[in-house]
């Protein structure tokens, strides 16, 4: 999916893009933009050991690898507390119901 963003004359796409897209999924009202930011930088840290020759391109090989490297370590029960931890972590006034307030910084 990531791929349809690739530009021309690139190697592959860049992960800031990469991380853009997926740092806006998991915080879409993060108006301060610190936790998005932090986010992103994990993401880009983590696709920049992929990358061998351009650092601030991943290619779709490598993308699948990295992607592949986390799905072994993920399963049902992973893939729960996961997002048992963001619920969690958005739900700060702890009434079990996630609302825009709730994710804002």
């Amino acid at each position: 999916m990531a791929f349809e963003f690739k530009q021309n004359g690139t190697q592959g796409i860049k992960i800031s893009i990469i991380s853009e897209m997926v740092s806006n999924l998991f915080y879409p009202f993060d108006e301060k933009g610190e936790a998005k930011g932090k986010f992103k930088q994990l993401i880009e840290d983590s696709f920049k050991t992929y990358c061998h020759v351009i650092k601030d391109e991943i290619t779709e090989d490598k993308f699948c690898e990295a992607m592949d490297s986390i799905d072994k370590y993920m399963n049902d029960e992973t893939v729960e507390r996961f997002l048992q931890k963001i619920f969690r972590r958005h739900d700060k006034d702890k009434d079990s119901l996630l609302n825009k307030e709730g994710f804002l910084i």
